[in-house]
């Protein structure tokens, strides 16, 4: 299909990591029967493997490789070099699907601590480590309310910072610091 793109690349800076990405039009995740082929698609790609992070987010930056959260937390500019190596440590954002690392699913309990939350609609351990996170059974139905139960749910593992609105547009993303959930939780 040439409305889809993908991109496959080493960083010179970082050669241990690969990075994947694919471009289509949002209105692919409109189409039920799109948004289950995308589904299926990244899924049968993460599903041995352990991947660092993902997401399906129409608001990822691919000049400094920065997802809505990153550029929300004054964090623009700051080189893919220095979140890439962090992504198995700290989530690098959230969306309709999140993939989180074994390691970063691990520090909020695992997937089952994750189905307890209520927050997904579908929750997977992929057989070779990391955990699916789909927010809603259709992208259409990821709205306010269920990006607000995701955000929650994944704001132990997210960076602290106060989100702010970036030059006048606003971002999906809940605004709000992570640190500040997290610590009215305790």
């Amino acid at each position: 299909d040439p409305r889809i793109r993908m991109t496959a690349w080493r960083p010179k800076e970082l050669p241990a990591w690969l990075r994947l990405a694919f471009s289509a039009a949002e209105s692919d995740l409109v189409d039920p029967g799109r948004q289950q082929s995308w589904l299926a698609f990244v899924r049968e790609a993460v599903e041995d493997l352990n991947p660092a992070f993902g997401i399906i987010d129409y608001e990822y930056d691919s000049l400094y490789g920065q997802t809505a959260f990153e550029k929300t937390t004054g964090a623009v500019g700051i080189l893919h070099t220095d979140q890439i190596p962090r992504s198995r440590q700290v989530l690098r954002g959230y969306d309709w699907l999140t993939i989180c690392s074994q390691e970063v699913a691990d520090r909020l309990g695992g997937a089952q601590a994750l189905r307890g939350t209520g927050a997904f609609n579908e929750v997977a351990q992929l057989p070779g480590g990391g955990v699916w996170l789909l927010a809603t059974a259709d992208y259409r139905d990821y709205d306010e309310a269920a990006m607000n139960r995701v955000f929650h749910a994944l704001a132990p593992v997210l960076p602290p910072g106060l989100q702010m609105y970036g030059h006048g547009r606003t971002y999906r993303i809940v605004y709000q610091d992570a640190a500040a959930v997290r610590h009215a939780g305790e």
